[in-house]
């Protein structure tokens, strides 16, 4: 498919805050729960979580209930075996409750590979937010997964999004990327050659900062269906070595 002058054969997603967003009031209480389970007060316990985010995305940290440990030891506090587990317990739970499908998300994604386009999915996530893209089934909608904890890699570093170009087959300038340009993601993509899309959608979150620079903004995953009408049947032997 041509668009802005580029053919799109390749359609790469963000999951959080694009595809799924993350409800807080379903998550809060469960995390301030875990909180007092382990003696500590809600607030310092979040705000020594929060620094250890992006370790926990790059998997130095590689499970929930290492980075408990990680916050105690932070905060100069012991808590039994027990409550490690229960504050792991109750994090875990948190985020199943807390993750939902945006509206038609799987729907749309269907289509768009129905339509012959390759889908990668290219997120920022620990071991723990990566749990509900196996939970919702997620996975078997895309031909190649790159989650940062699993690669060592963080958007908005060009190596992450190359990484997805590589185990799909093209390249960036073949690439379209739907993102809510959290981490200036949509900047890296953009820069690289990438089509950038930019997704506008109820409740995402401000904390990990915007991107300045985009294509086209929906407000609406199914718009994706316009502005990806389909891909011609695939001629010559280029495309035939890249077919799915």
């Amino acid at each position: 498919m041509t668009c802005v002058g580029r053919t799109v054969r390749t359609i790469l997603f963000d999951f959080y805050d694009t595809l799924a967003g993350l409800d807080l009031k379903r998550a809060d209480p469960l995390r301030r729960r875990a909180a007092q389970v382990l003696g500590l007060a809600p607030e310092a316990y979040f705000e020594a979580w929060r620094q250890h985010i992006d370790a926990f995305m790059v998997g130095q940290i590689s499970s929930t209930e290492g980075l408990v440990r990680r916050v105690l030891a932070d905060l100069g506090r012991k808590a039994s075996p027990e409550a490690v587990a229960e504050a792991t317990r109750l994090e875990e739970l948190a985020r199943q409750r807390a993750v939902r499908l945006y509206p038609g998300a799987r729907v749309v994604l269907r289509s768009l590979r129905q339509r012959g386009y390759r889908l990668g999915l290219v997120s920022n996530v620990s071991p723990l937010a990566a749990r509900p893209i196996d939970r919702l089934g997620l996975r078997g909608c895309f031909d190649a997964a790159v989650l940062s904890f699993e690669v060592g890699l963080l958007k908005p570093d060009p190596a992450i999004f190359q990484l997805a170009c590589s185990q799909l087959g093209v390249i960036p300038a073949e690439c379209a990327f739907v993102a809510d340009g959290g981490f200036g993601e949509l900047d890296a993509a953009a820069a690289l050659g990438m089509l950038a899309v930019r997704v506008r959608l109820p409740n995402q979150s401000p904390d990990y900062g915007s991107s300045q620079r985009w294509d086209r903004e929906i407000d609406d995953l199914k718009e994706l269906l316009t502005i990806f009408p389909g891909r011609r049947p695939a001629h010559g032997s280029r495309n035939r070595s890249r077919a799915p």
